[in-house]
C-alpha cells in the first residue's frame, strides 16, 4: 500500500504550483505578502481548499486572491496533469488559533 493517498500528493503539487505562481508571476500588489500554507483536495479531486497567510492587509489579500482565482486555476491546469482541474477556494488560516 502506498504511504500517501493520491489526493495528498496532488495537494502538495497544487500548493507548490500556486505558491510559485504568486511569487514569480502574479503582478497584483495585493498578493505581495501572501504565503500558501497548505492545500486540501477532496477525494474526487474536484475541489481544492487553499489555506493562506499574509503579512499585509487580510481583506486586500482575500480580494487579490479572488481576482486571481481564474488565472491560478489556469496555471494549475497547465502544470499539474489531471483529468479535471479543481475548483479553488481560498481560506485565511489564523496560525494562532490552530486546533
Amino acid at each position: 500500500m502506498k504511504p500517501f493517498k493520491r489526493a495528498q500528493r496532488v495537494s502538495n503539487e497544487i500548493q507548490k504550483v500556486i505558491a510559485e505562481a504568486i511569487e514569480f508571476e502574479a503582478r497584483d500588489p495585493r498578493l505581495r505578502y501572501v504565503t500558501i500554507i497548505r492545500v486540501e483536495t477532496s477525494d474526487d479531486l474536484k475541489h481544492a481548499r487553499v489555506f493562506y497567510r499574509t503579512l499585509g492587509d487580510r481583506e486586500e489579500a482575500a480580494a487579490g486572491l479572488e481576482h486571481a482565482k481564474g488565472y491560478l486555476r489556469t496555471v494549475v491546469a497547465k502544470r499539474v496533469r489531471m483529468k479535471f482541474t479543481p475548483e479553488l477556494t481560498f481560506e485565511y488560516l489564523d496560525i494562532l488559533n490552530l486546533p
